[in-house]
């Protein structure tokens, strides 16, 4: 059985989860430039969800 196999524990997706999630967090709060874009990419893709439950809604209702 291989050392990194799931039943070992040592390569699960929590014990990789966390790491990435605090790199992640240092990453965001030192790069503004990066916090703009996702900030963006959040708003478009928010928009983007509004406008398709309002379509699908006069989909529906037609």
């Amino acid at each position: 059985m291989s050392s990194l196999s799931s039943e070992s524990g040592i390569l699960s997706a929590h014990n990789m989860q966390v790491p990435l999630q605090k790199e992640f967090k240092c990453t965001i709060r030192n790069s503004p430039e990066l916090m703009k874009l996702v900030e963006e990419f959040y708003r478009a893709y928010r928009a983007l969800a509004e406008r398709y439950d309002f379509a699908t809604n006069e989909l529906y209702h037609a």
